[in-house]
């Protein structure tokens, strides 16, 4: 996935050859005053004074030197999209499916809420349930638009338990729902134009 971990111990041996274009911030025009400073990789950079650096690049020149030491103080962004959103209850004991059913629009209302405070929409839905042995029962449906409000998702909610013909003698742990396929609204509202 291309994502390399390096210790503590490991950042001066894994910086010392980099070329100083892998600097954040180093175009062409820094590149060329490194160069002509006879600066090639962070490891020569490394070998420079902070306050010749500060001379040469006034305040990047400080920057410069951190980033050689294997020093960077910007946060970290995750750029991972959602990719569900889902809730789950677990009960105290075990119910049958007709004591379960008074448990689905809470858990509903929370996973709406949830989609429409990240404001993403959704085009699927998917439900589980785990019976006291821990079997689990699943059940999803996709759509080609959108879900359009909670009124719906409670409709689909039920469709799909219908359509899992579960017996009414089992007994249930825990039940859960989620949605999938999330996009953001203005985009989803945008492609539903066409």
């Amino acid at each position: 996935d291309g994502l390399c971990v390096i210790k503590p111990s490991q950042v001066q041996a894994f910086i010392q050859d980099l070329p100083l274009k892998k600097i954040p911030g180093v175009g062409r025009v820094t590149q060329e005053k490194l160069q002509q400073l006879q600066l090639e990789t962070l490891g020569d950079l490394q070998q420079i004074e902070e306050n010749v650096l500060i001379h040469h690049f006034g305040k990047y020149g400080k920057q410069l030197f951190l980033y050689a030491q294997g020093i960077d103080h910007r946060t970290v962004q995750a750029e991972r999209e959602r990719q569900q959103i889902s809730k789950e209850t677990t009960f105290d004991g075990d119910l049958y499916l007709n004591e379960c059913l008074a448990y689905w629009p809470p858990l509903a209302e929370k996973v709406w809420n949830n989609l429409q405070h990240k404001q993403l929409t959704a085009r699927g839905v998917s439900i589980k349930l785990k019976l006291k042995n821990f079997q689990i029962y699943q059940h999803s449906k996709s759509f080609k638009r959108p879900i359009q409000s909670f009124t719906e998702l409670l409709d689909i909610l039920q469709v799909l338990l219908y359509e899992m013909h579960l017996p009414a003698e089992f007994q249930y742990r825990l039940i859960g729902m989620g949605v999938y396929q999330l996009a953001p609204q203005a985009n989803e509202n945008q492609l539903s134009l066409w």
